[in-house]
């Protein structure tokens, strides 16, 4: 079975199958991370000014 981290934490500790867990990893990176950051306060202003 291939899962993600994410969803292979929540599955509960008595759950068992019979085959292997496998778990995908996921990791984001961002060439420019304050453009993205300022990207985004600047909608979520517009977001709220729009009401």
């Amino acid at each position: 079975m291939l899962t993600t981290e994410k969803d292979l934490a929540n599955l509960p500790p008595e759950w068992r199958l019979d085959m292997p867990i496998m778990a995908t990893v996921v990791r984001l990176e961002m060439q420019d991370a304050d453009a993205f950051v300022n990207s985004l306060i600047s909608r979520v202003h517009s977001l709220i000014a729009a009401g």
